[in-house]
């Protein structure tokens, strides 16, 4: 496929863009999760988070089954242990988790290519010391029709 036919001068890469963050120990927010599968009956809830302020995704794979039961063992292990940090007693339901922080370290991978939570088989997870706040939407300038300001403005009394 000939590319050359789209303008891609004046574009940045996309990376300039993203945030970016250092390692080091930082609050990661709750911000979803999805259950993956793979090869060796391997299942896992994989959690997404926020890093703190910045806007930076990062997620987080635990295994809860596998042939290799050490490997499900060590993966709820660190999942009970990040739910216990977050303040979270039974685990019942993944709802439980909304608006919950946890603190761990981010490193580097192996690679160096990039982030990683260095979980270190759950015994980095740390409760966070402040709350997640959220950004509160304030709903004064949504409208769900034109203002009468806005239709004399345009001549009209009505929307047809």
């Amino acid at each position: 496929m000939d590319l050359t036919k789209y303008n891609f001068d004046n574009l940045d890469s996309g990376t300039e863009s993203q945030a970016k963050i250092e390692p080091g120990v930082h609050t990661l927010n709750f911000d979803g999760y999805e259950v993956v599968t793979g090869r060796n009956n391997w299942e896992a809830i994989k959690v997404f988070f926020t890093v703190g302020e910045s806007g930076f995704r990062i997620n987080h794979a635990f295994a809860m089954e596998h042939d290799n039961p050490d490997v499900a063992r060590r993966g709820r292990h660190s999942f009970k242990a990040m739910a216990t940090a977050m303040g979270l007693g039974s685990l019942t339901s993944m709802d439980k988790f909304m608006d919950k922080s946890v603190v761990v370290p981010i490193k580097m991978d192996a690679d160096d290519k990039y982030m990683v939570i260095d979980e270190d088989f759950g015994k980095n997870w740390k409760p966070a010391s402040q709350k997640v706040s959220k950004p509160k939407t304030s709903d004064d300038n949504i409208k769900a029709s034109p203002s009468k300001e806005d239709l004399e403005a345009m001549g009209s009394t009505t929307l047809d």
